[in-house]
């Protein structure tokens, strides 16, 4: 095994001889990218002569993942601005979809970088599910702290302190939601909002 550099990118080459390729029929290729989004992909493959083959692990193409490309994030949940991680996948014409990218709205608004083989665009935002209750957790101003039996509210740390040793008894958002105790912290109910998907979506490449 031999790794070289490719358009700034290691990937890994393998080299063997023309009988040995031509005996084997169909190969199969896998391929993995730790970096975040982490991806891997197996297929198929056959060769009829000597030469370079690569292929794309996102897209099943040669080449890069993708052209760089934007694509302009806006939410809002019940008309005021919200932050949200956007999450973008594509579907190409060969119809296998993929991951093109992801990013947050801070402040209701962004510009997410994705990388994109020509297909369809469709964003899904996704809404902050918290973390399942943990006793004694040390929660901090902003947190969300989820129910281990989830019954349409998470509660949103107001006062940084450390949640009680037994599960408390939860409440619903009633009037103007004051906060409460929970443990020595304090939080308010805030209700989840179950991802959202819009597409296609218009795509900047860059």
């Amino acid at each position: 095994m031999v790794f070289q550099a490719e358009a700034g990118e290691f990937t890994a080459v393998q080299r063997l001889d023309l009988a040995e390729l031509l005996a084997q029929g169909e190969w199969l290729v896998t391929g993995d990218d730790p970096a975040p989004p982490r991806r891997t992909r197996a297929l198929y493959m056959s060769f009829g002569a000597s030469g370079t083959f690569t292929y794309n692990i996102t897209s099943g193409e040669g080449g890069q993942q993708g052209d760089p490309a934007q694509v302009s994030g806006l939410v809002r949940v019940e008309r005021l601005p919200a932050n949200r991680e956007i999450v973008l996948v594509e579907r190409p014409a060969d119809g296998e979809w993929r991951l093109a990218g992801y990013g947050p709205t801070p402040d209701g608004s962004g510009e997410i970088d994705v990388r994109v083989v020509g297909g369809e665009v469709f964003a899904i935002g996704v809404d902050d599910y918290g973390v399942a209750f943990v006793p004694d957790l040390a929660a901090q101003v902003g947190q969300r702290i989820r129910p281990t039996r989830y019954a349409g509210w998470l509660y949103e740390i107001t006062e940084a302190g450390q949640l009680p040793a037994a599960e408390p008894t939860w409440w619903a958002a009633q009037g103007d939601n004051p906060s409460q105790p929970l443990g020595t912290a304090r939080a308010v109910a805030r209700r989840y909002f179950q991802p959202i998907a819009h597409g296609p979506i218009p795509v900047e490449v860059i």
